[in-house]
């Protein structure tokens, strides 16, 4: 499978937005392994029991991340 310029910059945000979720707000970040356009994280909550995805989006043109949650559980 070839890796495109793109895939990289997408996983670089996405690993960017784990980071400061982990860091910051001490959520449990689970990256999705498969490469789709959809959901591309799970994020649990272990203090309220609810798990959520996350959809995140890295393009240098808007300068920066721009991310959506959904609540799964």
């Amino acid at each position: 499978m070839k890796v495109t310029n793109q895939d990289q910059q997408g996983d670089s945000g996405l690993y960017h937005v784990g980071q400061q979720v982990t860091d910051n707000l001490n959520w449990i970040f689970r990256p999705q392994k498969e490469r789709d356009y959809g959901i591309d994280a799970l994020l649990e909550i272990v203090t309220i029991a609810k798990i959520y995805q996350l959809y995140a989006r890295d393009n240098a043109a808007w300068s920066g991340i721009t991310y959506n949650v959904m609540q799964l559980i």
